[in-house]
């Protein structure tokens, strides 16, 4: 199995809009309670490792988990999970390559350590990193003009707001210009830019549903000439977007412009519109088709940095009997655009406090390392930096690596499903037996989450 082909465990169903308040934060205190105490009553230390582990063979007996539980609930969660999620969110957005990454990567070291973790260390993984910097100004507008002199007679704009109406995805180029007529290309296929007519120049909107990915509709912005990528998701109003990526020869996700160097410099503005914003320039466009004195444009300017930076990732070790690993990870950073208490704060809390009570569970057969990353809504590149750094000591000990992302629960609006996605069908079978073997213990946890596995 290749290491870092993750096991999603306990994926929140609901994703939540990164921007965040300190009220909210103390919300998610209460609702990572009952996923911790999951957490450890699934004992993911144990059956998980071998096919035929026993689920105590770490080391780790159920009276001693009954204790940690109790533990979890009364005092880890209400104070500690508290006071990790603020701190982290103290330096505001930690984004990839930024000085708050860096510094929340300092103080989960810091916890690390204070567990008494060994091994302790901050590992730079260098990539291609971009920033927006500075003022970031988008304006939409209709403009009719009078048919003989074409002097503009009338002219409707709307100024957006950045991080409100829109945001700059990854490896977004920069431009100032004016005037700029946008017109709209459907979903962003081949059949609706043919249908769209001459792009070149021109600022592209796309209402997007999914069919191609950001990195594909970014391509085609710029494979037609485009002059802006403009998109907006028609099912959510929240302009948050993903990154733009490619694929290395491993095909694993690596920055745009290393992907594809063909377009390193002649990249363009590739913005993401709320659903609001999206559908009010869609509607001056449409109302400009077929009218040559009426004209949907676009303002903007946009200022993105793209260099060589590096990410951080934060590793910590319980030193087992044995050399092989058990690894459990969440990734530290955030995207721009806010403070992530859900996105991955929590997660990353989650591995603090796991750290913290595994520590006290006494020698464990296999070793167990905690790791937080950087650079996750880039791509996974500070995983998977990491995994080249250290990849043939990961191929030989590496036994199970678990994923907490999102993990907080919802059941108001996510109901009580909390899935495990397995993409290696040879563990399904003995997760499932796990899932039983939990379920036949902790009967009241399993009457309140259903644990299906996929």
């Amino acid at each position: 199995m290749h290491p870092f082909h993750y096991a999603k465990v306990l994926k929140g169903a609901v994703k939540r809009n990164l921007q965040v308040d300190l009220n909210y934060k103390f919300q998610l205190v209460t609702d990572v309670i009952d996923m911790l105490l999951i957490i450890v009553a699934f004992t993911v230390l144990g059956a998980f490792v071998d096919e035929a582990a026993d689920p105590g063979e770490l080391g780790i007996d159920y009276g001693l988990q009954g204790f940690l539980l109790m533990g979890v609930l009364f005092w880890a969660l209400y104070q500690r999970a508290y006071e990790d999620i603020e701190a982290l969110t103290a330096n505001g957005p930690r984004f990839a390559g930024g000085e708050a990454e860096l510094l929340g990567a300092e103080y989960v070291a810091s916890q690390f350590t204070a567990a008494g973790l060994a091994r302790v260390t901050v590992h730079p993984v260098p990539w291609t990193l971009y920033e927006p910097v500075g003022t970031q100004e988008l304006t939409i507008a209709r403009e009719e003009r009078d048919p003989l002199l074409g002097a503009t007679i009338d002219r409707d704009e709307q100024q957006l707001s950045h991080l409100e109406d829109f945001t700059v995805l990854a490896f977004s180029g920069s431009l100032d210009d004016s005037d700029i007529e946008a017109i709209f290309v459907g979903n962003g296929d081949d059949a609706n830019y043919s249908a769209a007519g001459p792009v070149s120049g021109r600022a592209v909107l796309v209402a997007n549903d999914g069919a191609l990915s950001y990195s594909a509709l970014y391509l085609q912005a710029l494979d037609n000439g485009a002059a802006v990528s403009l998109i907006y998701d028609a099912g959510r109003d929240w302009p948050i977007g993903k990154a733009s990526y490619g694929a290395d020869a491993r095909g694993h996700m690596i920055p745009f412009p290393e992907a594809y160097p063909e377009y390193a410099d002649q990249l363009i503005p590739h913005l993401m519109l709320s659903q609001t914003a999206g559908q009010q320039l869609q509607d001056w466009i449409d109302a400009a088709e077929g009218d040559d004195d009426m004209s949907a444009l676009v303002d903007l300017d946009i200022n993105v940095v793209i260099e060589l930076r590096e990410t951080r990732v934060v590793t910590g070790d319980i030193v087992g009997k044995s050399s092989q690993i058990v690894m459990l990870g969440a990734h530290m950073d955030t995207h721009y655009v806010g403070d992530g208490a859900v996105d991955n704060t929590v997660g990353t809390a989650e591995i603090i406090e796991m750290a913290r009570q595994f520590v006290q569970a006494g020698e464990l057969e296999y070793t167990v390392r905690f790791a937080t990353w950087g650079a996750e809504e880039l791509g996974l590149l500070g995983s998977y930096g990491y995994f080249l750094q250290n990849e043939a000591a990961l191929q030989s000990d590496l036994r199970l690596y678990l994923n907490f992302d999102m993990t907080h629960a919802d059941l108001g609006e996510s109901g009580d499903r909390i899935p495990f996605e397995v993409n290696n069908p040879d563990l399904k079978a003995e997760i499932e037996k796990v899932m039983e073997l939990w379920r036949e213990r902790f009967p009241a946890l399993a009457a309140d989450y259903q644990t299906p596995v996929s």
